[in-house]
């Protein structure tokens, strides 16, 4: 995302920091540029979890992506931002009941079962409701891959269901009289940065979907291929190179549409990297203050907004790209400084023993990289600090597209009512 500071400068004296700011023209050229790399039997879908504002979910809508949902309060945003059902899927490890009945009543794409108690709980709301639903099983592969950032398949985990019970799973669809078998789902892992990996866990879905075409007959409409493309947070990290890994896919999917995989519909699912690069989030300097010879810029943004660049829950203890603006244009020394901010734990570090500037109150710091997991990955309820206003630029102009919070509203939903009145 390309960042002009005066603009930026200028719009921070326009709108109380902190905030997020995305680049809609820059989203919208980051996926064109990857469309048209990708065969065209491969849909791509929007992952919500990523991030969870209608107006950016719309935009992708606009692009002709698919939805995956992972909650009925992700399945509603999906509806608002006009996703129909038909390309809409639902995967969770932990759906509860009334969310695969939303799912079902709106008869959408195919729900991802992870269990086979999920397969049984989905089996019972579609003979109650008097249809059948579709189910896609998602995959935990035998095989490891390795060089994922966050392991999600061929380890010990509760996402899927373990490909060695697969006779199983296919016994209990068969013996399920409101289940139909639509396809399967791998997903090894999330921020994946080695391309090897990536094309290992695809060949690997591939060939299990082939595999149970020419063992069991059963036929497979969609294979969902997962993601997990990653983007570099950090100065070690290298990007991917995307025409040539997509090239490798491209090559798997035609090969296994000569094969028997001739009608499949083949998925990717993404949010980081769709959205990571397009957006910023924007704080300002509150205090610049020094305590036993170290040095700390005090910023009114931080954890409670975008958890995902300070350090908690984070076993390597890197930090998110950065810049600044200083009000008056100055470009001061560097030093050995951490930006921290207005939250009363540790945790609440956006830079550590960073280089940077010894800025004065009033500075503008930002943090790169945030159009995914900002704000729908943040505690936002701790210590009762309002919500961020959200900003889209697009075509020149700048949209609000959340209002920033309000005090009261840490008083939403709270009530003192007798539980036979719920």
């Amino acid at each position: 995302m390309p960042i002009d500071h005066d603009e930026l400068l200028r719009l921070t004296r326009r709108v109380e920091t902190p905030f997020y700011l995305y680049d809609g023209d820059f989203l919208l050229d980051h996926y064109d540029r990857l469309r048209k790399w990708t065969d065209d039997a491969i849909t791509y879908y929007l992952s919500l979890k990523a991030n969870n504002n209608v107006h950016i979910a719309r935009l992708f809508r606009e692009r002709g992506l698919g939805v995956e949902v992972a909650s009925l309060g992700e399945l509603t945003l999906a509806g608002h931002a006009g996703f129909p059902p038909e390309i809409t899927i639902f995967s969770g490890p932990g759906k509860r009941r009334k969310e695969l009945e939303a799912a079902i009543r709106q008869n959408i794409k195919c729900i991802i079962v992870e269990s086979l108690d999920e397969i049984r709980l989905v089996d019972d709301i579609a003979r109650d409701l008097e249809t059948c639903a579709r189910i896609a099983v998602r995959i935990n592969p035998d095989r490891t891959f390795a060089k994922s950032a966050i392991r999600m398949g061929g380890v010990p985990r509760p996402f899927g269901i373990d490909e060695s019970m697969l006779d199983e799973v296919l016994n209990l669809i068969e013996k399920s009289r409101h289940v139909h078998f639509y396809g399967i789902h791998v997903y090894i892992g999330t921020q994946i940065l080695d391309p090897d990996t990536i094309v290992g866990s695809v060949a690997h879905t591939v060939e299990l979907a082939l595999r149970l075409s020419d063992r069991h007959g059963i036929v497979c409409r969609v294979v969902n291929l997962g993601g997990g493309f990653g983007v570099p947070y950090f100065p070690a990290e290298k990007p991917l190179i995307m025409d040539e890994l997509l090239f490798r896919i491209n090559e798997i999917v035609r090969e296994a549409k000569r094969g028997g995989l001739a009608g499949a519909e083949f998925i990717i699912e993404s949010g980081r990297y769709l959205l990571a690069q397009s957006g910023i989030y924007v704080t300002k300097v509150l205090y610049n203050k020094m305590s036993k010879g170290e040095r700390f810029l005090v910023v009114d943004g931080g954890m409670h907004h975008h958890a995902g660049a300070t350090f908690r829950g984070r076993a390597i203890r890197n930090n998110f790209p950065l810049g600044y603006i200083h009000p008056e244009g100055a470009c001061p020394p560097e030093e050995k400084l951490s930006i921290v901010g207005p939250l009363c734990t540790p945790d609440d570090c956006l830079g550590k023993d960073v280089s940077f500037p010894s800025l004065p109150p009033g500075s503008i710091v930002y943090v790169m990289n945030s159009g995914a997991y900002g704000l729908s990955f943040s505690p936002t309820l701790f210590l009762g600090h309002a919500t961020p206003m959200e900003i889209l630029k697009k075509d020149g102009k700048y949209f609000v597209i959340r209002r920033p919070g309000k005090p009261e509203d840490l008083l939403l939903h709270q009530d003192f009512a007798p539980l036979e009145n719920l």
